[in-house]
């Protein structure tokens, strides 16, 4: 969709230069977001996505969603952390599209235009989602088509806003960055399987793996939520009996380790495909999505043209032997098609740890906004 504006450009891009705004708006963001000096590591990636964007003609789309979750934050709207692949990319972070540092999630897919695949798009609030349309509308180009593809109404936000108006918090960006991911009483409430109400974990089955698993870390909500959302549901007994020490954690290869070890040797999470290949092939970011899109898709000429190249390249490149090789492209052409988006896991896990905590330290306030339906 071409973006076109109406009125003048946002407030923050001088003198027109869309561009150069993008890149001095991108570079301030990361800097106050980075403790001590930016890592040469996250400028190499933000000036590979500021280059990128430029080349395909993306930097109005990137303004106008900053733009956007500006004007909701301005009117107080409640918004989610971030939306499918906008977590894997540092720009979206320094720009504040997402909020979870993508750094410390492992969700960063270096030089690879994956993550900007399928376009960004904005959860907001399903009773003031009319508010931000309005502005879109009045500010910008575009038709009604643009409620369908960019903002998704989530109910989950406006009862977790009805907790915090009713229990007289904050509820602003920074009481929830504040929130803490080891707090015990939301892990006692999670492990009890207390989750009415509870984003993605109010059906009897979430309740039921909570009750057996009583997790204990934000990456093991992580795991139950992203396999209790995709179809991998049937792994989570054995992930639970995994986690409390009771089966062993089978790896194809040591490297593939390094990659599954967070989901107890399963890959359940598109990232750690693309970090497998990577590692074992030596592939880079956009190669190593292109094949596991390839597996994905199972057209059966494209997959031994695939497994072709991996082999070739473990064998030649980074002296994998052979036979461990073809166990790990085993492995990949098997659970690639049930993985998901490990940066929108990350996102709504927030929003489900945040209503998990809302409910173990404000229950009254809960239960009444989820009572009245809000």
């Amino acid at each position: 969709m071409r973006i076109v504006h109406k009125l003048p450009a946002p407030v923050d891009v001088q003198d027109g230069k869309v561009p150069d705004s993008l890149r001095r708006l991108a570079e301030e963001g990361l800097g106050r977001k980075t403790p001590g000096a930016v890592s040469e590591t996250a400028k190499a990636q933000l000036e590979w996505e500021l280059q990128w964007i430029t080349r395909t003609g993306r930097v109005g789309q990137h303004l106008m969603l900053r733009d956007i979750l500006m004007k909701a934050k301005d009117l107080g709207i409640p918004v989610s952390p971030g939306f499918g692949r906008v977590g894997n990319s540092v720009l979206a972070y320094a720009l504040g599209l997402c909020e979870p540092d993508p750094y410390a999630y492992g969700l960063v897919i270096a030089e690879s235009s994956h993550i900007f695949l399928g376009g960004f798009g904005i959860n907001v609030s399903a009773d003031r989602v009319h508010e931000l349309i309005n502005y879109v509308k009045a500010q910008y180009a575009v038709d009604d088509s643009y409620r369908m593809l960019d903002l998704i109404e989530l109910p989950a936000l406006d009862l977790m806003q009805a907790v915090v108006e009713r229990a007289c918090v904050p509820g602003d960006h920074g009481f929830w960055s504040s929130v803490p991911l080891d707090d015990p009483e939301t892990y006692k409430l999670l492990g009890a399987g207390d989750t009415d109400g509870v984003y993605q974990l109010n059906t009897d089955d979430a309740k039921k793996y909570l009750r057996a698993w009583r997790p204990a870390t934000f990456t093991d909500l992580l795991v139950l939520t992203t396999l209790n959302w995709c179809v991998s549901e049937a792994l989570i007994p054995e992930v639970i009996e995994r986690a409390h020490g009771m089966g062993s954690v089978p790896y194809s290869d040591p490297l593939l380790a390094t990659v599954t070890a967070e989901s107890y040797g399963f890959l359940i999470w598109q990232e750690q495909v693309i970090g497998a290949l990577t590692a074992l092939a030596g592939f880079d970011g956009d190669s190593a999505d292109r094949v596991r899109r390839i597996l994905c898709k199972r057209s059966k000429v494209d997959v031994v043209e695939a497994q072709d190249r991996f082999i070739s390249a473990c064998v030649s490149r980074m002296n994998v032997p052979e036979d461990r090789a073809q166990a790990v492209w085993l492995e990949l052409d098997i659970n690639s098609v049930k993985t998901r988006s490990k940066a929108h896991a990350v996102a709504h896990g927030l929003l489900t740890y945040r209503m998990a905590y809302l409910k173990a330290h404000w229950r009254k306030a809960f239960d009444a906004a989820l009572l009245a339906g809000k």
